[in-house]
């Protein structure tokens, strides 16, 4: 009792540090460097694409946001041998494998689907050996998802290796809840995918819709505030 009372340190709540805790070699140590893109003007605007991060693409529609994330995510499995995972809510797991053997043999994807054989039998193994076998994990859903189901399952891809998730698209998961407040309820995924990207050091790229109103197909301007939903995305 008497060495307790002796040895008593001052108390501090979790998470509060002291200023002198933050040395400059602390704050000095070099961060880790983003992973390189195939597009350098991205990559000098980027800096690198980072894990721990969430990065939004936003488009109007058919523009290509998910050609975009899809050719992200392959470049990341084949050029850099990170593990991806690939949660595409409007389209099915066969859809998804197949633009990722397409995009490898570099054939239009609407020819692979029209057509199979288009590519051989040698190449269907090549490019599924090569990007989708033991590299990527699938999530096999089609259509709205509450974001809880969302975030557990994001939570197993995280544990099972994957270090970039592609969420394709934030707008659908809305429709998944039983809120009819899709501001709030998007604000409530942003929150827990800010949240996950911290805690596991995954980095989530995210596609993200357009409100309507504008024509952004012919040209129309874009600004942060155009994106669907909630001001937590542009955030």
């Amino acid at each position: 009792l008497v060495r307790a009372y002796y040895d008593a340190k001052e108390y501090r709540p979790d998470g509060i540090r002291e200023g002198r805790e933050f040395t400059k070699e602390r704050l000095k140590k070099k961060r880790r460097k983003g992973f390189a893109l195939p597009w350098p003007k991205l990559n000098e605007m980027w800096m690198g694409l980072r894990d721990a991060e969430v990065t939004t693409i936003a488009a109007g529609s058919g523009i290509g946001k998910t050609t975009i994330a899809r050719d992200i995510a392959y470049h990341l499995r084949t050029e850099h041998r990170l593990k991806i995972g690939n949660i595409y809510l409007e389209e099915d797991n066969d859809t998804s494998v197949s633009a990722y053997v397409a995009r490898h043999q570099g054939v239009p994807l609407k020819n692979v689907l029209a057509n199979p054989e288009s590519v051989s039998d040698e190449d269907w193994d090549a490019a599924l050996a090569a990007v989708v076998w033991d590299g990527m994990l699938f999530y096999d859903h089609f259509g709205s998802l509450e974001s809880d189901r969302l975030l557990t399952m994001m939570r197993y891809m995280a544990a099972s290796g994957c270090r970039f998730i592609v969420l394709d698209h934030i707008s659908i998961v809305h429709s998944g809840m039983e809120s009819s407040d899709e501001r709030k309820d998007i604000d409530i995924l942003m929150t827990k995918l800010a949240s996950f990207v911290k805690e596991t050091g995954v980095g989530v790229i995210a596609v993200v819709h357009l409100k309507r109103g504008k024509n952004y197909n012919e040209g129309d301007p874009i600004s942060l505030n155009d994106m669907r939903g909630s001001a937590s995305i542009e955030q």
